[in-house]
């Protein structure tokens, strides 16, 4: 059943690992600095901006644009603290009123380690799945969650 609860989860996490993966070539390739906004339902790749200091929706990669998914919650767990992550430090604050990402894939191949996790809100009975992401930017399932496929 493709609407199955499970599935969606699994096909999300998969997405989105391609997404991430595809992100950080591009941080490293273009040497610019991308950012990933989580928010309830949904998230946004951001670029940074130099010229004015602010981070932009990369809404002109086709790859990147922002994802809207019904349904399934993403949330972010920084590796060196709990709960919602802070802004790591040396990175540029956000201007009033600006979005901040939650983590950076680095022009200089460095990005900021820790989880993401989806979990579904149409059925809370389903398992949520782990994204681990590594201080190079490599995404991966989550040791418990492998067999899942």
């Amino acid at each position: 059943n493709p609407e199955d609860p499970a599935r969606r989860l699994l096909r999300e996490r998969e997405r989105l690992q391609g997404q991430i993966q595809y992100a950080r070539l591009f941080a490293e390739s273009e040497q610019v600095e991308v950012g990933i906004d989580l928010h309830g339902e949904g998230y946004d790749f951001l670029r940074f901006r130099r010229e004015d200091r602010s981070w932009q929706s990369m809404s002109d990669d086709p790859a990147l644009k922002a994802r809207r998914v019904p349904g399934i919650d993403f949330d972010w767990r920084d590796a060196a603290a709990q709960g919602r992550a802070a802004p790591a430090a040396g990175t540029v604050p956000a201007a009033e009123g600006q979005r901040l990402p939650d983590l950076l894939l680095l022009s200089s191949g460095e990005a900021t380690p820790g989880v993401i996790t989806l979990s579904s809100r149409d059925d809370p009975r389903t398992r949520a799945l782990e994204l681990n992401i590594t201080d190079l930017g490599d995404a991966a399932p989550a040791e418990a969650d492998r067999g899942q496929r």
